[in-house]
């Protein structure tokens, strides 16, 4: 099973396994919408069967909030907002 790990606001340098895939959303302005476009990316890779972990390195934490009200089960989420989040996830 192939697993997409979703990051808003931040940028990972790392390797990661073979088939397995990062998807960055980033910018420094506020309100144009990244956590929304991050949740909906793993609202579609959720749903076509891959594991999820969306994580969320803004302090708003708005991705937790959609993890929270979601029905299913099938995303996991978290918010590290440290300067360590590159060791905090290995």
């Amino acid at each position: 099973m192939q697993k997409i790990y979703i990051y808003i606001n931040i940028y990972i340098i790392n390797k990661i396994k073979e088939g397995e895939m990062i998807i960055t959303i980033g910018n420094s302005k506020g309100g144009v919408g990244k956590s929304t476009i991050a949740c909906n990316l793993a609202t579609i890779a959720a749903k076509q069967g891959k594991k999820v972990l969306l994580v969320d390195a803004d302090p708003q934490a708005s991705s937790l909030g959609f993890r929270s009200i979601r029905k299913e089960d099938d995303i996991k989420a978290t918010a590290i907002t440290t300067p360590t989040l590159h060791k905090d996830l290995k």
